[in-house]
């Protein structure tokens, strides 16, 4: 999933309700062994002593930490993972400042799909809504953070059940629970392909043509979401929703240079 505006999601795996977290979910990448992603599970000295070794990263790091003896620590990497993705803001899309008052921000045929986007025919912002077009949701102020998994019928419950990625079943040991995944963010989605949590939808097309049908599974799935129900779209329809997509890329965003390899590699 894309990491813009990561700091405002309430929940932060496909399929782990319980992970809510970004120091959490950092120490799950680099420590974790089921899977295993950086492999350093018990190498926590090793981690340690190559980032200490490096001086750039020890400056840093004892500017990041002025206040302790040892800057470079576990914790302290975690927390500078997730201060770093913290910043990772998104909103400057050509949406946003349509949003803004710019009248002239979103062409006719992406407003058109901004239209059909938050109708009950398509349904689609009730799962891909608010700022951050997901319904996974934290800011301040709120009294309970949102959070959001569902079933889009993507593959039929027997094939599931056996999969590498059965969604939050894993976790809650539900039945009605497999094949239930979060809806991701939307902003920057036209650049962001493949789709799906496992990449089988190729392309924006392919995902509005799974939708259409009311998932690969349809009807036969017991617990698809009572918002993928099916609908049925015009050539010009499709090509307004795909426009409107397009409008939530945040070029600005995409292109800036702090985001970028820091050691010009």
């Amino acid at each position: 999933m894309s990491l813009a505006n990561v700091g405002y999601s309430s929940r932060l795996a496909w399929a782990n309700p319980l992970l809510d977290r970004l120091e959490h979910q950092a120490a799950i990448v680099i420590f974790g062994e089921e899977p295993v992603e950086m492999g350093m599970a018990g190498l926590q000295d090793v981690l340690l002593q190559r980032l200490s070794d490096d001086p750039a990263t020890a400056a840093r790091f004892e500017a990041a930490f002025p206040d302790h003896d040892r800057p470079v620590t576990t914790l302290h990497v975690l927390q500078a993972i997730a201060s770093f993705e913290r910043s990772l803001v998104s909103f400057g899309s050509p949406y946003d400042r349509f949003v803004a008052g710019d009248g002239e921000a979103l062409s006719d045929a992406q407003q058109r799909g901004h239209e059909l986007f938050v109708s009950e025919r398509l349904e689609c912002f009730h799962c891909h809504g608010g700022p951050t077009f997901s319904d996974t949701l934290r800011h301040d102020g709120q009294l309970v953070s949102e959070f959001g998994f569902h079933v889009t019928a993507l593959y039929a419950p027997e094939v599931l059940a056996d999969a590498a990625h059965p969604g939050i079943a894993e976790i809650t040991r539900r039945e009605e629970d497999v094949g239930r995944f979060k809806a991701p963010t939307l902003r920057n989605i036209a650049v962001t392909a493949p789709y799906m949590h496992d990449g089988s939808l190729p392309t924006l097309e392919a995902v509005l043509h799974h939708y259409e049908h009311g998932g690969r599974a349809g009807e036969g799935h017991p617990a698809r979401s009572e918002f993928v129900s099916g609908f049925i779209l015009t050539d010009q329809e499709r090509r307004d929703l795909l426009s409107f997509l397009d409008a939530l890329t945040d070029p600005t965003f995409l292109t800036d240079p702090r985001y970028a390899d820091p050691l010009g590699q």
